[in-house]
Formats: structure tokens, sequence, C-alpha cells
């Protein structure tokens, strides 16, 4: 049976039971990947914003200038990895809901076929926050290099 046409034969009830457990598994797979998409964003946001503001409290202190830098660029890596992850994860959402789909085209099943929506708004929202965070660390970094420190 190919991917992209449905099936010449009726499906016999095993086969009809077994593309019934891989579309559950299927759902489940692209709900759990979903969630580990939004953890991992909101997640890294939730950290790296407390410890911005933490860092912009102590922007005058001269001193720590390396350990704010270098909590900076840590911090622009785990957003750019963060963000990879999470696409991935997102893609794979994608491609899981796409099976549930086909498969719902060969036992002629309507749950994920019939849903009209736009491509999920994480496809942006997501990076659009990592890009964010790497801006607020890069703006840290010039401006803890750029401006006197405090007396």
């Amino acid at each position: 049976m190919s991917d992209t046409t449905p099936p010449e034969e009726p499906l016999n009830s095993d086969q009809q039971a077994a593309l019934r457990i891989e579309y559950q598994l299927a759902q489940q797979s692209a709900e759990h990947h979903d969630r580990q998409a939004w953890t991992i964003v909101n997640g890294i946001a939730a950290i790296s914003f407390i410890v911005a503001g933490l860092v912009i409290q102590r922007l005058g202190d001269g001193s720590i200038r390396w350990l704010i830098t270098f909590l900076a660029c840590f911090f622009i890596f785990v957003a750019v990895s963060a963000a990879q992850i999470a696409i991935k994860f997102s893609d794979v959402k994608r491609q899981k809901y796409a099976r549930c789909c086909r498969i719902e085209e060969i036992l002629n099943l309507e749950q994920h076929r019939k849903l009209v929506q736009r491509h999920g708004n994480f496809s942006y929202f997501g990076p659009i926050v990592m890009a964010v965070l790497v801006l607020l660390w890069l703006l840290v970094i010039a401006t803890i290099w750029t401006y006197p420190p405090r007396p």
C-alpha cells in the first residue's frame, strides 16, 4: 500500500486495527513533540528573562564585566540551540499530523482532514522569542562594554 494513494482493495479488520493503532500513536507523538517545543521555548525564555533582570541591575558594576559577558554569550548559545531543537520538534509534529491525515484518508475519517487552520503559530512565535532573547543579550554586552562603570 502506497503513502500517496488509497488502497485499491478494502482493508481487512487486522489492517484497519493496525492503522488505528498507528493513528493513535502518531497523534500521541504529535502532541508530545508539540508540548516539548513549547516547554523548551517557555523555559528558556523565563530563565533568560530572570537572569537578564538580575544582570541589568548590575550593569554599572565594572568589576563583573567579564562574568556578565560570559552569561550573555552563554544565554545567546542556549537561545539559538533551544530554537533549533524546538523547530525540529515542531517539524516532527507536522509529520505526525500529516500521517494522521493520510490514515484518515484510508479509513475515511475526518478528525484532522476537515480541520481548517493555518500553519501552527509556533512556526513564527518560538523563533521570534528566541531572537528577542539574543538581541537582549547582545544589548547587555554592548551596554556593559560601552558605558563607563559607576563609581
